[in-house]
């Protein structure tokens, strides 16, 4: 029996707006949608079709990262926007409960800290990491060192992980591996170049194994698997996949063992999975094929 995983199929699709979709996340049977232009933010119940519009939110720019909070029976938003703000929304009410301000231009990435429940990151263009207390909105750390737009995740094993696009030169993208220090701040451990270009996506297959390699695409057409503990250069690169796509905007993993990731670009983009007992410098190989907007 084949362990390939069957390609994705469009089973629905739903009208937000006119302007373009800046940013997804789903939580509960929702999807939560950042746009360009007002209503900067919708939530659709995928089963339901019921769609709630956020028309008070004092967000002046386009929504570009959201962070879906899950409490007892209530979600919490987190959207980060191009007015370099972030805001805390209450779904139930559809209001603005808090305000992070601080980043000095627009904010492309949120993720919640994996070892403390009360602590999130954030990733902008201003070229910097913030670490932040969610409740009460509280500035705790930020991490300087990066070059033009910042994606940022929290692995499992507590380590940081950011990215950043870089600059035209090739080697400035960069991969960052922070750890906390023993007063508690985050310093950085190890930097990679998995990229001979811009690293546009990062994401983690899977947020509770601490095992787990870190997955990035690129403007060099390539997604990465990346081990953040074997080493600075490129010698945490476990395994790579070149696509036949100029460049990639983006990359999603899934958690089951077969699935690895699925890029997208302005082409048709495939999925990639583990071959069966694969070892690190194992290649991937293609496992079907979906076509996804940039």
């Amino acid at each position: 029996m084949s362990s390939t995983p069957p390609p994705f199929l469009l089973c629905t699709s739903t009208y937000i707006s006119d302007s373009p979709v800046r940013s997804l996340a789903c939580a509960k049977g929702w999807v939560h949608v950042g746009n360009q232009q007002p209503p900067f933010l919708v939530s659709v119940n995928l089963n339901t079709k019921e769609r709630i519009d956020y028309p008070t939110l004092p967000v002046s720019n386009q929504v570009t990262a959201v962070l879906p909070i899950i409490s007892n029976d209530n979600t919490t938003l987190l959207i980060g926007s191009l007015d370099n703000n972030i805001y805390k929304v209450d779904t139930s009410t559809q209001t603005s409960v808090g305000v992070y301000p601080g980043h000095q231009h627009g904010v492309i990435s949120l993720c919640l800290s994996s070892t403390s429940p009360n602590e999130f990151f954030s990733g902008s263009w201003d070229g910097t990491c913030r670490r932040w207390s969610l409740d009460p909105p509280e500035l705790l750390d930020t991490l300087q060192g990066h070059t033009n737009g910042v994606s940022v995740r929290h692995h499992a094993c507590g380590s940081l992980v950011t990215s950043d696009t870089g600059s035209a030169e090739p080697g400035t993208s960069k991969l960052r591996v922070w750890n906390l220090d023993a007063d508690g701040r985050y310093v950085v451990a190890q930097e990679l170049v998995p990229h001979s270009g811009p690293i546009r996506g990062l994401c983690l297959p899977n947020a509770v194994d601490v095992r787990c390699p870190v997955v990035t695409c690129g403007n060099d057409g390539q997604v990465t698997f990346v081990d953040v503990n074997a080493g600075g250069d490129t010698r945490g690169v476990i395994d790579r996949v070149q696509t036949d796509a100029t460049y990639l905007l983006d990359v999603a993993a899934s958690a089951r063992p077969a699935a690895a990731a699925r890029a997208t670009s302005t082409a048709p983009s495939s999925s990639w999975s583990r071959l069966p007992a694969a070892s690190p410098s194992s290649t991937l190989a293609p496992s079907g094929a979906c076509r996804a907007r940039a």
